[in-house]
């Protein structure tokens, strides 16, 4: 499945909602691209002095990856992202779900 619109939900504490939507020009189906229209759409509500109380992305406007045609580019940029996340989700599979993390959630101060 591709998405052709992607949405960014903020609740704030006072319990104000915004939410914003991109459609994109290519549909996309990795999480990287999604999440580079969610920051994208994040920084065009600039700043605001509240907390958040929720924040919410969903994709929209979804269609079967094999009846949408994806324009093709040259240094398969997209397809490196949506390789890697094949790989991490066949790893997960095999050896679970703690098997990949962050490695900003590594400890890093006590060796291995």
């Amino acid at each position: 499945m591709v998405a052709r619109t992607v949405a960014l939900k903020i609740r704030y504490a006072d319990f104000s909602t915004i939410t914003r939507s991109r459609t994109v020009h290519t549909p996309v189906d990795s999480a990287q691209l999604i999440y580079a229209v969610a920051i994208q759409l994040l920084e065009s509500l600039g700043s605001r002095p509240m907390t958040v109380r929720l924040v919410g992305i969903r994709a929209e406007q979804l269609e079967d990856t094999a009846h949408t045609s994806l324009q093709l580019s040259l240094d398969r940029r997209d397809d490196n992202w949506r390789a890697a996340e094949q790989a991490l989700d066949e790893v997960s599979r095999k050896f679970g779900s703690k098997s990949v993390l962050p490695a900003s959630l590594l400890d890093s101060g006590k060796g291995s």
